[in-house]
């Protein structure tokens, strides 16, 4: 989930500055993960075809999406590097580690329900995948240096989709919203402060993505016509609203942060309601998308909201990143 990110081709070379990224995603993960799953014993991987159909070389590397996902976007939005790479990629190379890594497991969440439900990096096993990356950038430039990096770096956090859209959708009878969505935004907000503590003071936190209008939510809940269903959307927008009001009030009382919320459900609602290709198909997600399933995933993905049947398309992200580019750059890193 960290990644950091070099301004030297943004800023004069006496402000250089580095940016570490980190995407956390417990639940969010898949949007976020470049590859850190594709050794892990989980059905949560996209290293099998015809994902990455698009990305260059074509090759499928463990992200979910026919090409680069919204991590990647933010690297080369930000003109740091066009691609983001997984830290648990197995020929990562030492500079990454100064210009950017994702620590995302896609089927990841805060509720340990969700976790164990895919066998993905819990937020624990993420944390401490950054404390190692920490240790190792200091033996690579020194812990006066490395500790410089973190407090100016920019760290990302998606999560929570998975335990909405997953967990709450299959049992959401047996719990309370109200309570469920207080408790996810309080794990959130501890994750925040346990990064604080790590010296973290830059965050982009996304909100949840439109789970209701997802087409594997429709397909499952949205009745004969696949209407969007309500009552997740209803839990995605609890969410996002008590989200934004935690980061707030964070943002009030730790000293030195900046913290900031970054919408993008209501842009990627906006594209779903104008677009009349919403959506690809029916339940092709995760295995269900395959090289002998090939025929659920759209043929041409740029014209398509979504790849599959939880995840936009390259082309989605590209059409909401550079907002999110914007504000990033103008209200936490100053460019």
């Amino acid at each position: 989930m960290p990644c950091a990110f070099s301004y030297s081709d943004i800023v004069p070379a006496t402000a250089l500055c580095l940016i570490l990224v980190l995407f956390s995603t417990r639940d969010a993960d898949s949007i976020v993960d470049t590859g850190n799953n594709n050794k892990r014993f989980t059905i949560a991987k996209a290293n099998i075809p015809p994902y990455g159909r698009d990305f260059p070389g074509g090759a499928a590397t463990g992200r979910f999406g026919n090409g680069k996902v919204f991590s990647d976007l933010l690297a080369e939005g930000l003109r740091i590097k066009p691609l983001l790479p997984a830290y648990l990629h197995p020929v990562l190379q030492g500079e990454d580690l100064e210009t950017g890594v994702s620590f995302a497991s896609g089927g990841s969440g805060f509720d340990e329900f969700t976790v164990k439900l895919q066998n993905a990096l819990s937020i624990k096993d993420q944390l401490n995948l950054f404390k190692e990356c920490v240790r190792k950038l200091e033996g690579g430039i020194g812990q006066e240096k490395a500790n410089a990096t973190i407090s100016k770096s920019l760290f990302l956090v998606s999560q929570g989709n998975n335990d909405i859209a997953i967990t709450y959708f299959l049992f959401h009878f047996l719990l309370d919203i109200d309570a469920y969505t207080t408790q996810l935004v309080n794990s959130a907000s501890s994750f925040i402060k346990d990064m604080y503590e790590l010296g973290a003071r830059k965050f982009a936190c996304l909100s949840l993505i439109p789970l209701g209008y997802l087409p594997i939510s429709r397909t499952f809940g949205g009745g004969f016509q696949r209407n969007s269903v309500d009552w997740l959307t209803q839990a995605a927008v609890k969410f996002n609203s008590k989200l934004e009001h935690e980061l707030n009030h964070l943002n009030s009382n730790l000293p030195g942060t900046r913290i900031l919320y970054i919408d993008i459900y209501n842009p990627l609602v906006d594209l779903i309601q104008n677009h009349k290709k919403y959506g690809t198909g029916l339940i092709e997600l995760n295995y269900g998308c395959n090289e002998l399933l090939s025929s659920f995933t759209c043929s041409n993905s740029s014209s398509h909201v979504f790849w599959d049947a939880g995840h936009p398309s390259e082309r989605a992200y590209r059409m909401i990143i550079s907002q999110v580019v914007h504000n990033i750059s103008h209200q936490l890193l100053d460019i």
